[in-house]
């Protein structure tokens, strides 16, 4: 757990932070928690940084790397995704947005409830064009072959169109 402490930028800034970090500490010891596990970090939200010649104390960039990892990706289930964002791009055409698992170039996809079908065009992520997306990606999907009369819906699920798993092939 981390904890930030603001309001850091006065005269005795440490011993307003010693004060604050026993006080909070006895608090939550009293409820239950081991606060030998929490980081406590001094901040300010007036200057926007800690200034280390006024205080010492752990940065919230450096509790944060210590403390908070990335989830793990499974790659080995099926695609499954949810649609964030439905876009008719100008000389682009239909691009759908979402974070993403992994999506070949080329696949061919169907969106839940809608039951439309389309393929995988492009994939862009951070305005780069690239080969495939994998577990986590956030990207843009450059699709072909979608009907304008049964466009997907924000919300709508992808996932890559399997005819044999598929139980409600499109018509």
């Amino acid at each position: 757990m981390l904890l930030a402490t603001e309001l850091l930028e006065y005269l005795n800034a440490q011993d307003r932070f010693d004060e604050i970090k026993s006080e909070v500490e006895k608090m939550l010891t009293k409820i239950g928690y081991k606060t030998e596990k929490i980081s406590f970090i001094p901040m300010s939200g007036f200057k926007g940084k800690l200034d280390k010649n006024t205080i010492t104390g752990v940065l919230l960039m450096d509790a944060l790397e210590k403390t908070v990892s990335q989830p793990k990706r499974s790659t080995k289930k099926p695609f499954r995704t949810p649609v964030s964002g439905v876009y008719n791009i100008k000389g682009v055409g239909d691009v759908i947005t979402g974070r993403i698992g992994q999506l070949p170039l080329g696949a061919p996809v169907y969106f839940y409830p809608t039951n439309a079908t389309g393929k995988a065009f492009s994939i862009e992520m951070h305005h780069k064009t690239v080969d495939k997306s994998e577990a986590g990606d956030n990207v843009g999907v450059n699709m072909k072959n979608l009907k304008k009369k049964n466009m997907p819906h924000t919300g709508d699920v992808i996932c890559i169109y399997d005819p044999v798993v598929d139980h409600n092939p499109p018509k």
